[in-house]
């Protein structure tokens, strides 16, 4: 059994990675852990939000894994090395959720500022921006053809990701 912890903070954000070797979770004290299953130790402790993780998704592969954070930033990390692969800045406030596609060519982000975006991942800019929940935008789902993507808010939407 493992049991982790970040002194007094609150985690929000857990995901296992898509070969179930390692565990990532995240929260209030704005870090990205990843625990080895195998070893039963870390591997990594991410640093780069300025406020608490609420959301955390590997991508299909396994190799990067995206956190979404009250900074109003998407990080996307190297699961691999270590390093920082890229920041998605594009909400005006929180990001709740993050998804990737089943390609793991774009990531969907959900924030508090009621609106889903879609970002390129190779070349870090936004590609679509969905504007219609009157609240904030808590969870996402792509189709396993990566074609849509459902939002879940006060409602539930489902948008062409193309």
């Amino acid at each position: 059994m493992f049991h982790g912890t970040s002194g007094n903070d609150n985690m929000h954000a857990v995901a296992w990675s898509p070969d179930g070797k390692r565990l990532a979770y995240g929260g209030a004290n704005a870090l990205v852990y990843i625990w080895n299953k195998m070893t039963k130790k870390l591997d990594f402790v991410f640093q780069g939000h300025l406020g608490e993780i609420w959301s955390i998704a590997w991508s299909p592969d396994g190799t990067r894994l995206a956190s979404g954070s009250e900074d109003d930033t998407v990080q996307v990390w190297n699961g691999i090395t270590g390093g920082t692969f890229s920041t998605f800045r594009g909400h005006s406030i929180g990001v709740l959720s993050v998804a990737w596609s089943p390609d793991g060519r774009r990531i969907a982000f959900g924030s508090i500022d009621t609106t889903v975006q879609v970002w390129n991942v190779s070349t870090a800019r936004p590609m679509l921006i969905y504007r219609g929940h009157t609240d904030i935008v808590l969870a996402l789902a792509w189709s396993p053809d990566s074609t849509e993507i459902a939002s879940a808010s006060v409602d539930m939407r489902v948008w062409q990701a193309s």
